[in-house]
């Protein structure tokens, strides 16, 4: 799991199993959809990995989850793993009512 997968499963309040389900799904996921999503993580966690807690480092988190993370793309991978069968349905509803949770009345990142 990279910083920012774990960073988020934090934020969305995933357990320790239902964070390690979600990711190994995104792993397993063979649709462009979640590889897609799972690249884009990836290379970002590798570009800020020597970097240490700055705004900058900040600010390019905020960037990141805007555009590439947004409740909506997370939603997105969450039902293509589902349709694609990396992830329960029990698994993704629970993952979709958390992320859900921390989504404000106009679909961001509270």
């Amino acid at each position: 799991m990279t910083p920012l997968v774990f960073m988020l499963c934090r934020y969305w309040g995933l357990n320790d199993v239902q964070a390690r389900r979600w990711w190994q799904a995104v792993g397993r996921a063979r649709w462009s959809v979640a590889r897609q999503w799972r690249q884009q993580v990836v290379l970002f966690d590798q570009g800020l990995a020597p970097a240490l807690a700055t705004p900058q480092t900040v600010d390019a988190i905020q960037k990141f989850l805007d555009t590439s993370a947004s409740p909506a793309q997370v939603l997105g991978v969450v039902e293509s793993l589902v349709q694609e069968g990396q992830l329960s349905r029990q698994d993704a509803r629970c993952i979709e009512n958390k992320v859900l949770a921390m989504v404000d009345r106009c679909g961001r990142w509270r």
